[in-house]
C-alpha cells in the first residue's frame, strides 16, 4: 500500500540510519569496554535478561559456534604476519634467496587467508546467520505464551516491531563480534609479540595504550548507551503509532483526519529529531575521543619512541620498519573496530530495550512456558532439565491450547496421556523427534458447565469488582441467554468463559470438577459481535477453526450451513479471495457470518454467542437462526444478546446488573413477573431502548 504521507519519509531515515562512533578494541581492553557499555544505563539489571537469552542459544550451538570462531582466528593470524615478512624484504635487498622466501610466505599466508575466510563466511551464511531467525522465532513463540492482559495492555505495533527487530539487531551484535573484534583480537597478541622481539618498548606501549584506552572509552561510552535505549524507545513508539494510524485508515478517512494525523505524527518526529541530534552529539564525541588517543597519543608515542631508539642506536633500521608497519596496519585494524564498536553500543542498546520491554526477567531459550507452547526438536535438553517442576501446569495446560491434533499424533509414540488434565506431566521425546507436550486431547463436555460463586476485577483495577458472585449452570443440549445493559459485566464474563482470565474467586466447573482459562480455552466456538480476521484468504480464516490444516470439503460445508458458501462461491477468486486487512474487503455482515461458519467447523462442545447475527439483515438472520438450531443441538449454548428479541430460541435467561445475577428463568416467566428483564423488553418494543 502507498500511502502519500510527508512523515514516512523521516521514519525510513530514522529508522534506517546507522551511527558510527569510536572506541578501542584489544584482546585486554574489549571485554572490559563491552562489559562496561553493555551494563550501564539499564532501568532495572534484575529484568534484563537479554544477553543470557543470548548465551543460552550459543550453548545450544556451541559446536557450529566453536568451529567458525577457530577458523576465523586462524585466517586472521595469518595476515598479522605480514608487516614483519614486508620488513623483512625491505632488508633483503642484497640477498635474493631470502627476499625470495618472504614474498613466498607472503603470498601463501594471504591466500591461505582468502580460503579460509571464505570457507567461513560459506559456514557463516548457512549455519550461523539462520540462528538469528532462530531468535526471532523463540521471540515470537514467547510473546504468545504471554497472558491475555499482556496483550491488552500492550501496543501491538510497539511489540511486533521489537520482535522485527531483535533479529536485525543481534544479526549486527554478531557481525560486529565475528568480524570487528573477533579478528583484532586474533591480531594483537601477534603484533605484540614481533614488537617485544624487535623493540620491547614498543610492545609496552601498545599495552599500555590498549588498557588506558579501554578504560577511557568505556567510561564515555556510558552516556552514549543511555541516549541510544531512550532513543530505541521512543523510536519504537512512533514505529507503533505509524502502525496504529494506518491500521485505523477508516476512522482516519471517515473523520477527514488526515491533517491531523499528519500533525501528530510531526510532533513525535520533532521530538524524535531532538533525541537523535543529542545521541549524535555523544557518538560524535565518543568517536573523537577515539581519533585522539590513536593519531594524537599511540602514533606520537610509537613513532616517536621508534625513531628515538633508531637515533641512540637501541635498534636497528629493521625493528624499526616493523614498529611503523605494524602502526600503520594496526591503525587500519583499528577504525574498523571503532565502526563495529559503534555498531555494538547501537545495537545492544536498542536490543536490550527491546528485549527487556518484550521479556522482563525472561530468558526465551529456557522460559518454560514457550518450551510448553512450541517445543521444537532442540528443546529435548532444556524440556528434560525443567520437567516437571519448572514447568507449571498452565504452562502445561497451555500447550493444550497451541496444538491439539498435531501434538497428539507427534506423541503417540513417545508417551501416554491423560484427557483433560492440566498437570500432566510430559517426557522429552528421542533426539531428532517433537519433544512431548502436556495432554492435547481438548476438554469434552458430556453432561453440564458450572458457574460457581464466580468473582472478578480486572488486573489493573484490583478493586473494582466487574463480576459479583454470579453463579450459573448450563447443560449439555441447554441454551442460555445472557443480557444486560452496556457495562455490566456479560464481556467480561464471555472472556471467563473463553479462557482469557481466570477469575479472582470462584470457580468454573465442567462435569463437577474445577477447570482453569487454558483447559476451557479447548471447550468453546465462539462467535464475536466484531470479527477481525487475518489478511489471508476466505478459506484459510474459516479453517483456522480447526487446530491443524483443515480439510476444504468440511469449511465449504461449514460455510453453506452458515449462510455465506453461495457468496464466497460467486466470487471471482472463491475460497481464495483475500479479506484485506482485518477483513476489511468484506461486509460485517459477511465477516460474521465466516464466525459463524468457523463455530461448524470445530463442532465443540460449548458454543458462546456475542451478538452473532447483530449486523445481518432480517431475511439472512432468521436463516442463520436455523442454523444455529442445528449448531446448537446436542450443545451446551450461551448466546450474549442486546437484541432480546434474538432470545426466542433459548431455554433459560440470565440478567446481570451491577455484575450480579438479579433475575434467571424462562423468558415467559421473566415476561410474566416485574422485574429487569420485562422492563427491558418494554423498552426495546417501545424502541426507546
Amino acid at each position: 500500500m502507498k500511502v502519500g504521507l510527508h512523515a514516512t519519509a523521516d521514519i525510513r531515515r530514522l529508522v534506517h540510519r546507522k551511527f558510527v562512533t569510536a572506541v578501542m578494541a584489544s584482546d585486554t581492553s574489549v571485554g572490559v569496554m563491552l562489559a562496561e557499555i553493555s551494563h550501564s544505563a539499564r532501568p532495572n539489571r534484575a529484568d534484563d535478561l537479554s544477553f543470557a537469552a543470548v548465551r543460552s542459544l550459543m550453548a545450544r550451538y556451541r559446536g557450529r559456534l566453536t568451529f567458525v570462531t577457530v577458523l576465523r582466528v586462524i585466517s586472521s593470524v595469518l595476515p598479522a604476519l605480514h608487516p614483519y615478512f614486508i620488513a623483512q624484504l625491505a632488508t633483503s635487498i642484497d640477498e635474493p634467496d631470502r627476499a625470495g622466501r618472504f614474498l613466498a610466505l607472503l603470498f601463501f599466508t594471504g591466500f591461505a587467508h582468502f580460503v579460509l575466510w571464505t570457507i567461513c563466511d560459506y559456514y557463516v551464511a548457512a549455519k550461523i546467520n539462520p540462528l538469528t531467525y532462530e531468535f526471532k522465532r523463540l521471540a515470537f513463540d514467547t510473546v504468545w505464551s504471554e497472558d491475555y492482559q499482556q496483550f491488552v495492555d500492550r501496543p501491538s505495533g510497539k511489540v511486533a516491531s521489537y520482535v522485527n527487530d531483535l533479529r536485525k539487531h543481534s544479526l549486527v551484535l554478531w557481525d560486529s563480534a565475528h568480524y570487528g573484534f573477533l579478528p583484532v583480537l586474533s591480531a594483537v597478541p601477534v603484533y605484540i609479540v614481533l614488537l617485544w622481539q624487535t623493540s620491547a618498548g614498543n610492545a609496552l606501549v601498545y599495552g599500555l595504550f590498549l588498557i588506558l584506552a579501554g578504560f577511557a572509552l568505556a567510561a564515555i561510552g556510558r552516556p552514549v548507551n543511555a541516549r541510544q535505549r531512550h532513543l530505541t524507545n521512543i523510536t519504537s513508539d512512533n514505529t507503533g503509532r505509524v502502525f496504529d494510524s494506518f491500521s485505523n485508515f477508516v476512522n482516519v478517512f471517515s473523520f477527514r483526519a488526515h491533517r491531523r494525523e499528519i500533525a501528530r505524527n510531526d510532533t513525535q518526529i520533532d521530538g524524535l529529531i531532538d533525541q537523535d541530534i543529542r545521541a549524535t552529539y555523544a557518538l560524535a564525541t565518543y568517536w573523537g575521543a577515539a581519533s585522539l588517543m590513536i593519531r594524537g597519543l599511540l602514533w606520537a608515542a610509537v613513532i616517536g619512541f621508534s625513531w628515538y631508539q633508531f637515533d641512540r642506536g637501541a635498534i636497528g633500521f629493521t625493528a624499526m620498519v616493523i614498529s611503523v608497519t605494524v602502526l600503520l596496519d594496526f591503525t587500519n585494524q583499528y577504525w574498523a573496530v571503532v565502526h563495529h564498536i559503534g555498531e555494538w553500543i547501537d545495537k545492544s542498546a536498542a536490543f536490550r530495550e527491546a528485549y527487556t520491554y518484550l521479556f522482563p526477567g525472561r530468558n526465551i531459550v529456557t522460559d518454560p512456558a514457550r518450551l510448553a507452547l512450541a517445543a521444537r526438536p532442540e528443546d529435548a535438553g532444556l524440556i528434560a532439565a525443567s520437567a516437571p517442576a519448572s514447568v507449571s501446569a498452565s504452562s502445561a495446560a497451555l500447550a493444550t491450547v497451541a496444538g491439539a491434533t498435531a501434538a497428539a499424533k507427534a506423541a503417540t509414540n513417545s508417551r501416554s496421556t491423560t484427557a483433560g488434565s492440566a498437570g500432566s506431566s510430559a517426557s522429552p521425546s528421542a533426539p531428532g523427534t517433537k519433544p512431548a507436550r502436556a495432554a492435547p486431547t481438548a476438554l469434552r463436555l458430556t453432561d453440564r458447565i458450572e458457574v460457581r460463586n464466580l468473582r472478578f476485577a480486572y488486573p489493573d483495577e484490583p478493586d473494582r469488582l466487574v463480576l459479583e458472585d454470579v453463579s450459573f449452570t448450563v447443560r449439555r443440549g441447554e441454551r442460555l441467554g445472557v443480557v444486560g445493559r452496556s457495562g455490566e459485566g456479560k464481556s467480561t464474563l464471555v472472556k471467563i468463559l473463553l479462557g482469557f482470565y481466570a477469575p479472582t474467586s470462584g470457580e468454573v466447573l465442567v462435569d463437577g470438577r474445577a477447570v482453569g482459562p487454558e483447559e476451557l480455552a479447548t471447550l468453546q466456538s465462539y462467535v464475536p459481535q466484531d470479527t477481525s480476521l487475518f489478511q489471508e484468504t476466505i478459506e484459510y480464516n474459516i479453517g483456522y477453526a480447526e487446530p491443524g490444516p483443515a480439510d476444504p470439503a468440511r469449511i465449504r460445508v461449514a460455510a453453506d450451513k452458515a449462510n455465506i458458501g453461495s457468496f464466497i462461491e460467486s466470487l471471482p477468486d472463491g475460497y481464495q479471495t483475500y479479506v484485506g486487512e482485518r477483513g476489511i474487503k468484506l461486509s460485517l455482515g459477511q465477516r460474521q457470518r465466516i464466525a459463524i461458519a468457523r463455530a461448524f467447523l470445530k463442532e465443540a462442545d460449548l458454543v458462546i454467542l456475542d451478538e452473532a447475527t447483530s449486523a445481518l439483515d432480517s431475511e439472512t438472520e432468521a436463516k442463520i437462526q436455523e442454523s444455529l438450531i442445528e449448531l446448537w443441538e446436542k450443545r451446551a449454548a450461551i448466546v450474549i444478546a442486546h437484541r432480546l428479541a434474538t432470545l426466542n430460541d433459548v431455554d433459560r435467561i440470565l440478567v446481570i446488573e451491577h455484575g450480579k445475577v438479579v433475575e434467571e428463568g424462562a423468558k415467559e416467566d421473566l415476561l410474566a413477573a416485574p422485574g429487569r428483564f420485562a422492563e427491558m423488553w418494554g423498552l426495546q418494543r417501545a424502541g426507546l431502548h
